[in-house]
């Protein structure tokens, strides 16, 4: 039987040949494509894990606020000033009611310099403890100003509000920016349950469960926000 020849320089030619220009390109492009197509639905993905934790965080946070208002004749943690952050209306509750700043920043927040270095801050004066939440180690709105009769429908904790005015609380892409966007965010309520709230069209917090006859009746005042991070841009909306 007759065999076509290959002599060594056409086999190291065959060996040694690689991919064309075009080829290349055309490779690089396909892979493009399917990048595109799969990122989104990875961020999704992952975003919503991160509204998962972020949730699990507000349970503990609302099982360190109801246990600080047992032991305080059923207040809740209060500075004395309602200009204080959250950050300080919070960290009343250290070290006893809760140990852990991790619980104070949701994963979303992280993205944009939010983290928790969990090292106890501590004052000059007898070793107290200070202000133990600085900028950035804190992700999430505070109604301490709860007034009237509690209920189980008042929001307690919520993520990081865009505008925190009693008007118009809102998550938004102005001033702060909020922990997942425009899309909304988690609500901690008195009953100690947590939702993820959808933002309207102009990005309020909706009133699904915050009438506007209890807000006037003073059953909820305007939220503390949590103090920037320093690398948190603002975003002005045009």
């Amino acid at each position: 039987m007759k065999t076509n020849p290959i002599n060594s320089a056409t086999r190291s030619r065959l060996h040694t040949q690689g991919f064309t220009l075009v080829e290349l390109l055309v490779v690089m492009t396909i892979i493009g494509i399917l990048a595109g197509m799969v990122m989104p639905q990875y961020a999704r993905v992952i975003e919503k894990v991160h509204r998962t934790a972020c949730s699990k965080n507000l349970g503990q946070v609302g099982l360190a606020l109801h246990a600080y208002a047992q032991d305080n004749e059923g207040r809740y943690p209060f500075t004395g000033s309602a200009t204080d952050s959250a950050n300080k209306h919070f960290a009343l509750m250290f070290p006893r009611w809760i140990k852990k700043e991790a619980v104070f920043v949701c994963r979303s927040a992280a993205t944009r310099g939010y983290r928790a270095d969990d090292v106890t801050d501590t004052s000059s004066a007898g070793g107290a403890r200070g202000e133990t939440l600085k900028a950035g180690e804190n992700s999430y709105a505070y109604a301490f100003g709860l007034g009237g009769v509690n209920t189980d429908e008042l929001p307690l904790v919520c993520d990081q509000l865009a505008d925190t005015s009693v008007s118009a609380p809102r998550w938004a892409k102005q001033g702060l920016g909020s922990n997942h966007g425009e899309d909304g965010g988690n609500v901690l309520y008195m009953d100690n349950h947590v939702e993820f709230l959808l933002a309207d069209a102009q990005g309020g917090w909706p009133s699904k469960k915050q009438k506007p006859q209890g807000i006037a009746a003073g059953k909820f005042c305007a939220a503390a926000n949590a103090e920037r991070s320093p690398d948190d841009q603002v975003v002005t909306q045009h």
